[in-house]
């Protein structure tokens, strides 16, 4: 059995569907779980893919350090 991916278990730990974790209160739930998850639990392209679905950039990182960074700069942001 294969283990769930980042978005994943984001969408289980939020209760709701994937596509459902860029809309705005559920974003704001998401991100803080993810910022908790230790850094070695998901590979960087998992990270990175994370950064692109919910933020919608076409940005890597060079370290699940510096995407986390990126979510959590993106809760100081008014949502649009």
């Amino acid at each position: 059995m294969a283990s769930m991916g980042l978005l994943d278990t984001a969408a289980e730990f939020c209760g709701t569907y994937l596509s459902e974790l860029r809309r705005g209160a559920t974003r704001q739930q998401v991100i803080p779980y993810l910022l908790q998850i230790p850094d070695d639990r998901y590979p960087l392209d998992e990270w990175n893919d994370a950064l692109a679905y919910l933020l919608g950039t076409a940005e890597s990182c060079s370290s699940v350090a510096a995407a986390k960074d990126l979510l959590a700069a993106s809760l100081r942001q008014p949502l649009c």
